[in-house]
């Protein structure tokens, strides 16, 4: 203890020492590195010894700057105001006192006064590159929040070129970031991520606040695109940052949007929390508008959940026009929204109707905002008895989501960002469900079953930096010594710039009269499963008939399965005569469980011939070709029956290949024997088997078969790869094929499984070959005995040469075997 008080003592004579100036200057260093309290002391002290009015007036606005950040927004206003009001003050230092005013007017969220006090500022600090460029950046902030983005883009541009001139990258990299965030807004969210990594890069080396206002901004982007897991985490470790730096207002920005990210996700209660946790920040902060935006999502939470307390509209719509009044028309026309709706739920229509007359969707508004939009009118709707009309504003909400999402060439940013469309598409099932008329139900069954599948296929352009991280990731998933942080870089950079613009032409939903057509030419029958509320349903098409059955309470997919998945497991390795007997009579008892459940209900229905099926997501992993009822007939896995009835038809092989795979016993044994069906073929074997041979042997064949170890991803599907000479192959290095072949078969264990995103959108490696191109890929969601895998593929493969259909081979195949259980099923056009 004696130490440590000299240590005070010797710090108190050194800075006794120092000028006025020099303690200022310690000061900011203070400030910058997060001390924010001895920085206010040192600028204190300073004020004390200063004879200089510039120096006083300099010192005077940084307190007031650390009054705002310190909780006290108005007494840091006041100060401003107090030199201001001084008759002398002029000149540059008077621009710099307003530039700082209309920094803390901002965070207030006193959007007028703060634009004010900028724009009577710039003409004080002309030739002030320094200034000049901070000024630009916080009055581009201010418009960003009234979004007048074509004005914020300008005042960014403008703070990039007087960085410049003022030599601060930093500075420049902000402004570049800030622009990022201005295309998010306007919903490009792939500029977005560019512009915001491009600043990053500079950010992020300098300070653990800059990486953290990095990521709290990129989690918006990730959050708009649907990817919450990743927004999640980004939002915890910046809003941790912050808390440890004492950055409340920062803090507080960081849980607010993780609350409209729980909100989206369900979790309602969670979102409670966060939205009344950075409520009471922003209140103490003096960021009383930010406080208000912060109680709307309190209100959204309590609506969602049917608990809204009395008064909940009436208080929502003060918040809108206090909102609208400062300029926030966005987060305004979202408490209009929650207004309406709670009046809504509370039975009250002309209430409801008159707030919906004030809401205005522009090109700004975002698609959150849209689909609750949308969600309030279909409610009102059907409040009045109109049930077609509900249904038309929902899909028109979903035509526009579907637009949206075809700006994006990448499968997993179209899968994640269908979480904006979930709770339209099953209001939308629910009031078809209501309806019971079979063009109304598969309407929305398809809209619901697939949403990023209306989006039509669109290749990446090459891209040669994604294809050389793809084989950096590939040396160190094989290296002894491998590097976790640099790999969970190298992922996030991949998927990243693979998220590329596609075309905003979306397919409408297949018509029963399509669908009927379709099916009449194989005597074929439709089967779908989804969930509409809580209950589970299915419904059985045919050329002539249909059915739509409820079969019960939405089951989990482990209740569903029960065991299944590990006795497909043991029973794929190794066992004596005996277990295998035991495994296989366990396997039978759940299969028949199981199609009791989904199959039995349309026994009658679906005749001998052909079935094509798609299932909700939950469902995603039943081996469906092994249920009573479909085993045995040819059956074909679709994401949904506009993909299966617009698919190619007729696709002749010519010329196929095969790729066998290191340590997998029978893979070259395999290959032999499939590629022995075949009068011409291409082989790669032993060392040939690399990423490289299988990119150049892919764009040569019509239909690619791979034997080789594989591994199901769950956390990022596309992830999930094969094992190759030279390491794993993804599901990202489809996208780096020059060509797609039209038939692909995958004996590895497990590729046939697929990962649910966030909005329930089935996604994994079949799906990647199907989103490229593909039209049809033969693979097992469960693990196969090799031996046996050898057997039935070799047979499919004589039966595909004949000019078979994949589903027909396959099933014929494996009707072959009739004592071993075989999970291989046929995704896309199997038939």
């Amino acid at each position: 203890m004696e130490g440590h008080h000299r240590h005070d003592r010797d710090r108190t004579v050194a800075l006794a020492a120092l000028t006025a100036s020099q303690l200022y200057g310690r000061a900011r260093d203070d400030e910058t590195a997060g001390r924010l309290t001895r920085a206010a002391s040192l600028c204190q002290e300073a004020l004390r010894r200063s004879p200089d009015d510039d120096l006083r007036t300099r010192i005077i606005v940084t307190l007031a700057y650390l009054d705002a950040e310190r909780g006290d927004t108005d007494g840091g206003i006041a100060r401003c105001e107090g030199v201001l009001a001084q008759p002398d003050h002029r000149g540059v230092e008077r621009g710099r006192t307003l530039a700082q005013l209309g920094l803390l007017l901002m965070r207030r969220g006193d959007a007028g006064r703060a634009l004010d006090a900028f724009r009577t500022a710039v003409p004080l600090l002309t030739g002030e590159d320094a200034y000049l460029t901070r000024l630009y950046l916080n009055r581009g902030n201010v418009y960003l929040q009234r979004l007048d983005l074509a004005a914020a883009e300008a005042d960014f541009d403008r703070a990039r070129d007087h960085a410049r001139s003022a030599g601060a990258p930093p500075i420049a990299a902000k402004a570049l970031h800030n622009r990022g965030y201005a295309r998010l807004l306007r919903g490009e969210l792939v500029g977005a991520l560019d512009d915001m990594g491009r600043a990053r890069e500079t950010l992020a080396p300098l300070s653990a606040e800059n990486l953290a206002v990095c990521d709290q901004d990129r989690a918006e982007v990730l959050l708009a695109a649907g990817l919450i897991d990743e927004a999640g985490e980004a939002l915890r470790s910046s809003a941790g940052v912050f808390g440890r730096r004492r950055m409340r207002q920062q803090q507080a920005e960081c849980e607010l949007i993780l609350a409209r990210l729980q909100l989206l996700v369900g979790d309602r209660n969670g979102a409670e929390r966060s939205a009344r946790s950075a409520m009471r920040r922003f209140g103490a902060h003096g960021s009383h508008t930010w406080a208000l935006r912060a109680e709307v999502t309190v209100h959204a939470a309590a609506v969602a959940s049917g608990h809204a307390a009395p008064g909940t509209s009436s208080r929502c719509e003060e918040i809108a026009v206090a909102l609208a009044a400062e300029g926030f028309l966005e987060p305004a026309t979202r408490a209009r929204l929650v207004a309406a709706l709670a009046e809504c739920r509370a039975g009250s229509i002309d209430e409801t109707t008159a707030l919906l007359a004030h809401v205005r969707l522009t090109a700004a508004t975002s698609m959150s905002n849209r689909m609750l939009s949308a969600r309030a009118h279909a409610e009102l709707s059907l409040a009045r008895g109109r049930r077609s009309r509900a249904l038309a504003h929902l899909r028109g909400a979903l035509d526009r989501l579907a637009v949206w999402q075809a700006t994006f060439g990448s499968l997993d940013l179209q899968a994640a960002s269908v979480i904006h469309g979930r709770a339209c598409a099953l209001l939308g099932l629910q009031c078809a469900v209501e309806d019971g008329s079979l063009a109304t139900v598969l309407e929305w069954t398809e809209r619901a079953r697939s949403l990023a599948g209306r989006v039509p296929v669109v290749r990446p352009p090459s891209d040669p930096t994604a294809a050389e991280q793809l084989a950096e990731l590939r040396a160190l998933r094989t290296s002894a010594h491998r590097d976790s942080a640099r790999v969970a870089s190298l992922e996030t950079a991949v998927r990243e710039r693979l998220w590329s613009a596609g075309a905003p032409e979306p397919a409408e939903p297949v018509r029963v009269d399509e669908l009927r057509e379709r099916l009449h030419r194989d005597d074929g029958t439709y089967l779908t499963y989804f969930h509409a509320g809580k209950r589970l349903y299915g419904l059985g098409v045919t050329p002539g008939s249909e059915r739509l059955v409820d079969l019960g309470p939405l089951p989990s997919t482990s209740e569903l399965l029960d065991g299944l998945p590990a006795d497909l497991a043991m029973v794929a390795t190794r066992t004596s005569a005996s277990m295998h007997a035991v495994l296989v009579s366990s396997i039978r008892m759940r299969l028949a469980r199981i199609s009791e459940r989904l199959v039995g209900p349309f026994a009658d229905l679906a005749g001998n011939g052909p079935v094509v099926l798609s299932a909700t997501g939950e469902l995603a992993d039943v081996p469906w070709s092994m249920l009573p009822g479909l085993a045995g007939r040819p059956l074909t896995i679709a994401r949904s029956a506009t993909s299966w009835v617009r698919a190619p038809r007729e696709v002749r092989v010519r010329r196929p290949g095969f790729v066998a795979g290191p340590n997998v016993e029978r893979a070259t044994h395999e290959v032999r024997r499939a590629s022995s069906c075949w009068s011409g073929h291409e082989e790669l074997t032993g060392d040939d088997a690399t990423a490289d041979g299988v990119r150049a042997l892919a764009a040569r064949v019509d239909l690619l078969h791979i034997a080789a170890h594989g591994r199901h991803n769950a956390q990022n599907p596309l992830f999930s790869a094969l094992e190759l000479a030279d390491g794993p192959w993804f599901g990202y290095d489809i996208d780096h094929l020059a060509r797609i072949p039209s038939t692909i078969v995958l004996s590895a264990c497990e590729l046939g499984r697929s990962g649910v995103s966030g909005g329930r959108e089935t996604i994994g490696m079949t799906v990647a070959w199907l989103h490229a191109g593909s039209t049809c890929v033969i693979a097992s969601p469960a693990p196969v005995n090799d031996d046996l895998a050898c057997e039935v593929l070799a047979r499919t493969h004589a039966r595909l040469a004949r000019g078979a259909a994949p589903s027909a081979a396959l099933s014929a195949a494996v009707a072959e075997f009739p004592d071993e259980p075989i999970p291989l099923l046929c995704f896309g056009a199997g038939w």
